[in-house]
Formats: structure tokens, sequence, C-alpha cells
């Protein structure tokens, strides 16, 4: 089984890409934004259906809010935070070339004409985005890193990103050093973190990054599961070091873990909780062994 934990590991991973990937700007500065385009376009007679729009968009209704910046945009509204939250709109749509065109018409112009406005620098954040999610990764990694200089370095989920586009890159020794930067606190920085770890085949800084990913979400069956593979792992390699206790400790730990994962839904660890009931039976027979013959490990051939 251990042979498997990194493979395993990998899909749990993948399955939390797209949340990973998702997140955008919240800043308070987005509701001033209607504000903004009414004090440039006065009397521009799409600006209602902007106001409808950017209503929908701040509920986060996808449909409405296409609806009303569609219209604005073909009624031939150019206002570049408009085209903004038409991209993103877009993008949510699953149209993503057509929010990719979008965010590139807007990039430049969001800078000259709304230099301080927080999408200055998601525009390129959200392209990184979109790359990503079509597996480019060198392009997602230079969009991020635009991002950044943006953001003057100071901006956590960006540095989350970039730290996402190395990993993905094997280039995992940069990657630690940005999820460093990112939100310390959060799930994901110490997940994705775990798995770099894992990946470089430190497993006590991946234990204790993904109990840090437990504590922030204790009803994550994922993390809860990738944890209790780590203590599999350990199980394994206390035993390759004729450590039995500590093996079987390692073993018993691994299977609360899986206890756990399954309460909070995670039945695909049904499998890997029976697993590591039948090696706490192998690892007791193995100690006996070894036991009875003297040994601290029982020779190849005579399991």
């Amino acid at each position: 089984m251990g042979g498997s934990m990194r493979i395993i590991f990998g899909f749990m991973a993948f399955s939390i890409l797209l949340t990973a990937c998702s997140r955008t700007v919240t800043e308070k500065d987005e509701s001033d934004s209607y504000s903004l385009v009414a004090a440039r376009w006065t009397n521009a007679p799409w600006l209602p259906e902007v106001k409808a729009a950017f209503t929908a968009y701040d509920a986060r209704n996808v449909e409405d809010a296409f609806q009303g910046l569609d219209s604005a945009w073909k009624n031939g509204c150019r206002d570049v935070l408009v085209g903004y939250r038409y991209a993103f709109v877009l993008d949510r749509r699953g149209e993503s070339e057509r929010a990719k065109m979008l965010y590139l018409q807007v990039s430049r112009s969001l800078t000259n004409e709304y230099p301080d406005h927080p999408y200055a620098r998601e525009v390129w954040h959200n392209l990184g985005h979109i790359e990503y999610r079509a597996g480019r990764f060198e392009e997602s990694l230079s969009l991020y890193r635009t991002a950044d200089r943006y953001a003057q370095g100071t901006n956590k989920e960006i540095a989350f990103s970039v730290g996402m586009a190395l990993r993905r890159l094997k280039r995992f020794s940069e990657a630690i050093a940005w999820f460093e930067k990112a939100d310390q606190k959060d799930f994901r920085t110490n997940f994705y973190l775990a798995d770099v770890y894992y990946e470089m085949k430190k497993l006590d800084l991946a234990m204790q990054a993904m109990q840090r990913a437990v504590d922030a979400d204790p009803g994550s069956s994922k993390a809860l599961g990738s944890l209790g593979h780590y203590w599999y792992a350990l199980s394994e390699q206390r035993e390759e070091e004729s450590d039995f206790s500590g093996a079987q400790d390692a073993i018993r730990s691994s299977l609360k873990l899986y206890e756990r994962a399954i309460s909070a839904g995670g039945t695909n660890y049904l499998e890997y909780r029976k697993a590591a009931k039948a090696r706490i039976s192998d690892l007791e027979r193995l100690k006996a062994v070894a036991k009875t013959n003297g040994l601290t490990r029982v020779p190849l051939g005579q399991e």
C-alpha cells in the first residue's frame, strides 16, 4: 500500500483544485464599483442595465449578472470595470476563452483608468486562473507573478496562487517559499504545503502541515484521510527501521483518522480502514515472530 500513497494523495489534491483556483477579490472596494462607473458615464443609456447587473453580481447571481452585463456591452458600454465583471461572469459560466479575451482587452486600461482599484491586479490573477485550469502552468505562473507585482507582494491570495503553479511545475522549494507568504492559518495553504513536503519525502513536515489543515477544518474528510495516509506511511517507515512498537502506534493513529474521515462523509476511506486493520494484525504477528526468534527484524521468507 505504501507505494500507492503518493498517487492517492494526488487524486485527492486534484479534487480541491477548482476551489483553490476560484477564489477572487472580496475587498470592500468592490462595493464602490458602480459609483465609480456612474461618475464617469453620467448620462450613458446603459447605466440602468449596469446597475442591475452589478446588484446581481454582488449577490453572486451569475445568470442575472450576465444578462445585464451582456446587454450593456452590446449597447456600447466599454467601461473597463464593467468589462472586468463581464469577463468574470463569462468565466463562471464556462466561457473561459471569451473571458480571457475580454480580460486582456481591459487589462492595461484598468491600470490607467482605475489605478487604485483591486481589479487592476485581479485581472492578471484571474487570467492566471484560466491558464491554470487549462493545465498551462508556466503561463499561469507568469500571470500570477504579474498580479503579485501589481499587489507589490502584499496579497496572500496571490502568493498562494503562485505557490500552486510552482507546485504543479514540481518546483517544490520555490513553492514552499510562496506558500509561506500565504495565509498560514488557511486550510488550502496547509493542505497543499503538506502535499509538497510529501513529494519531497519530508514526511514529518508533511504531517505537521496536514495536521494544521485538519485543525483549520476538522470536518474535512480529505484532510483527515490524507493525514491517515501519512501515518500509514510512517508505520511502514518504522517497520523498515525494525521499530515494531512505533509501527503499531502509527498504524493505530492512521486507523483513527480513517474512522474520522469516514464519519465526515469520506466513504472512499472504507477500504483504507480495512487495510489499516489488517496491518495491525500483521504487525502483531511479525512482532511475535521476531520476539520468538530473538530478533528485532523478521528475516525475509520467515514472515
